[in-house]
């Protein structure tokens, strides 16, 4: 959808190493409309836990786990759309000044 590597959504989405504002912008449209939000099981494996006791207290009350989910995946997309929009100004500004550049 946004026609990029697996890498570059990875550094989007962690918010690390260089990604050009326009690429940015791709990937967090392409966030949005998907309603991406992260999987729970995927974050447990990458975990380093302890033994499986500590692993079962961390998913024994899944149904507050659920709405804190839901709740932190609302934050997440409405912060999307205001870096999204906030990217598009930023672009736009820019393209603004490129012209007025080559004008001159």
């Amino acid at each position: 959808m946004a026609n990029v590597s697996t890498a570059t959504v990875s550094r989007v989405t962690r918010g690390v190493g260089y990604v050009a504002t326009e690429t940015r912008l791709r990937v967090l449209d392409a966030i949005a409309r998907l309603q991406y939000s992260p999987s729970l099981a995927a974050i447990e494996l990458g975990r380093k836990s302890g033994d499986a006791k500590t692993r079962q207290d961390r998913t024994s009350n899944n149904a507050s786990h659920s709405f804190r989910h839901r709740v932190r995946h609302r934050q997440l997309v409405r912060s999307l759309r205001t870096e999204i929009n906030s990217l598009k100004r930023e672009l736009a500004e820019f393209r603004a000044d490129v012209q007025k550049w080559y004008r001159q």
